[in-house]
């Protein structure tokens, strides 16, 4: 997946992700980089996440989302082209 995963321009060395928990003292951010290396697979579901309207389906459609890091995929078998 690192491989395949490609960000343009200064993204690799500048994009930060960052969460907070609502309590005092609870912000965290995270890396690009370290992001990458740690779980590459949370980019895309974060990136898909962004993408989807905030209602009552989001949770549903991102459970449907499965996203492999690696070249192993256990769907593979699934999606094969005859």
């Amino acid at each position: 997946m690192p491989k395949k995963l490609m960000v343009t321009g200064r993204k690799a060395t500048q994009k930060v992700y960052i969460t907070h928990s609502g309590y005092p003292g609870g912000f965290k951010s995270k890396k690009y980089s370290m992001m990458m290396e740690q779980h590459p697979e949370r980019i895309i579901e974060h990136a898909v996440s962004g993408m989807i309207p905030d209602n009552r389906l989001k949770d549903p459609r991102m459970l449907r989302l499965k996203v492999v890091a690696g070249d192993k995929n256990p769907y593979e078998d699934k999606f094969k082209t005859k």
